[in-house]
């Protein structure tokens, strides 16, 4: 609760700041000169935290630490001290005691930047362009024979229907039919790594990083490959993450692949059909029986945090992943323990790796249930379209950029937009503002003839619990009231630009919030005030 107050300070904090509201309205060189000036006046700040030395001391913390008086937002603040925001020495304005001695003004960060996982240059024998057009056409006709086994499946009733455990589990991971459409793509050049590493009998080592030098950009499968986007003109964000960073413009873009901080161990090296080996080859042990192990379950209090660090955690997550797991390509969700294909695993679909469940299992035993769901996620789409192992897709921006409220795709973020005033679309109980209605009837939680509705958010997950579905709506009514507050200030400004400035703001109440209350909590300060940089 108190990273959400902090919110609240600081939001009323920007916006009754006069000089900020005249700053807003300027045009031309005045609003440049202002920018300057608050620029100039942040790096005045840091430079007096960073000067060789330590800079003078101006006012003290309640914990009485020597500190200097600054704005908020500029102060890597502890959540132990937050009542000095109430009780502050500085005097009058949005000011507050800093403490000096922070990991950021002393030492270097202990933590390394990730790097791109790039395969070893190990030897593999000539590959030509004929050789590549004959593994492509393999996988195609692969991914053909999948797609005919998929529809016997459906034929047969074996999908999971409609308010079954399995269905209500698989949408909490999305249901855009784009996902699919790219799963498609990814797996297509995957059989085509998969081909080549048969016919000229690679091992594990040489099929995952060996292949990885050739692509697919001109061979007959040369259409599974992600085109190439143009960065649109715009001051603001792209919803998508397209081009937020000009010299690499597919950073963090929604619908890409995840990064790997170490390559992948795939029992063949490339997409392991069965993962259950160890790196010595010998059986891993049952993924249930180690996760009973592992984390028994227990209650343990915690007297220091409430519930609402693990959900502001859980919100933050939904901002940066959400992988896309494997459905047949009419959006039905994939069943792999039912008793037809228990008695006939072969016709399982071929994303199934269903998980067995002891019979002595402390919690499944007494439904007499042996069998647990588990579906792979969808093959994402190789980074420059190369061959190689097989990479998950991540349907979120990698950035902290609050597309949780405002969704990760140009279509997604204007269906939850009202295209007026700014605001974001809301549905109204008497006089409570809520996150929109799900229209969509084919949803899992809507349900005909009762009076249980799903919401829409900018993350599909938004549903799943309801103090999630809470914060949600706490965001959903700060972005409206800023917009509200910017059109009070500025009654010229168009709803395009009230929206953009508006999410602007409240991503940037987000990312201060995560970075400056929440991380300090999580990772402690000095882990996480150095992080940031």
């Amino acid at each position: 609760m108190r990273a959400l107050l902090l919110a609240a300070v600081l939001a009323l904090l920007v916006l009754a700041d006069p000089s900020w509201a005249q700053r807003r309205r300027g045009q031309g060189g005045g609003r440049n000169q202002s920018r300057n000036q608050s620029r100039g006046q942040a790096q005045q700040s840091q430079r007096q935290v960073a000067a060789a030395g330590r800079p003078n001391s101006d006012c003290q913390t309640s914990s009485g630490q020597p500190g200097v008086c600054q704005a908020l937002s500029h102060c890597v603040f502890q959540f132990n001290a937050i009542e000095d925001i109430a009780s502050s020495p500085c005097g009058v304005g949005p000011h507050v005691c800093c403490p000096l001695d922070t990991p950021a003004a002393s030492g270097q960060s202990p933590v390394s930047r990730p790097v791109t996982v790039i395969g070893r240059r190990v030897a593999v024998p000539k590959i030509s362009q004929d050789d590549l057009d004959i593994a492509g056409r393999a996988s195609l006709s692969v991914v053909r024979g999948i797609e005919d086994a998929e529809r016997a499946l459906l034929n047969d009733g074996l999908f999971a229907k409609r308010h079954t455990t399995a269905s209500l589990h698989a949408a909490f991971f999305g249901s855009k039919p784009i996902v699919q459409s790219l799963g498609r793509d990814g797996l297509i050049g995957l059989e085509a790594t998969r081909e080549l590493a048969r016919r000229f009998n690679l091992d594990s080592t040489q099929g995952r990083d060996g292949l990885q030098r050739f692509n697919i950009q001109n061979t007959v499968i040369a259409d599974a490959c992600p085109k190439i986007p143009r960065c649109p003109s715009t001051k603001y964000r792209s919803p998508d993450g397209l081009c937020n960073n000009l010299r690499n413009r597919e950073w963090g873009k929604s619908l890409t692949a995840f990064e790997r901080f170490m390559p992948p161990n795939y029992a063949d090296g490339i997409n392991g059909r069965s993962l259950q080996k160890a790196i010595d080859g010998n059986p891993l042990p049952n993924p249930r029986t180690v996760s009973v192990a592992a984390d028994p379950d227990a209650d343990f209090p915690n007297q220091r945090n409430t519930l609402m660090l693990m959900q502001f955690a859980q919100f933050v997550d939904h901002d940066l992943t959400l992988t896309g797991v494997s459905r047949f390509r009419n959006g039905s969700a994939i069943t792999c323990c039912d008793e037809e294909l228990i008695a006939n695993p072969t016709k399982r679909h071929y994303a199934c790796m269903p998980i067995d469940l002891p019979a002595d299992d402390h919690f499944y035993a007494q439904f007499q249930l042996r069998c647990l769901e588990f579906v792979r996620s969808v093959p994402a789409p190789r980074p420059k379209c190369t061959l190689g192992p097989r990479e998950q897709l991540n349907q979120l921006t990698a950035y902290m950029d609050a597309s949780n409220i405002y969704g990760s795709t140009e279509e997604e973020a204007k269906s939850l937009r009202s295209f007026r005033d700014g605001r974001l679309a809301s549905t109204f109980f008497s006089r409570d503002e809520l996150l929109p209605r799900q229209t969509d009837s084919t949803q899992e939680c809507n349900e005909q003839g009762t009076d249980f509705i799903c919401f829409r958010a900018g993350d599909e997950r938004v549903n799943e619990q309801l103090s999630l579905t809470a914060m949600h709506t706490l965001w959903l009514r700060e972005h409206n009231r800023v917009a509200a507050e910017l059109h009070r200030l500025n009654p010229g400004w168009k709803d395009e630009i009230l929206y953009q400035e508006a999410r602007r703001i409240v991503a940037a109440e987000f990312q201060h919030i995560a970075f400056n209350e929440f991380l300090p909590i999580l990772l402690g300060r000095t882990l996480s005030t150095t992080a940031r940089d």
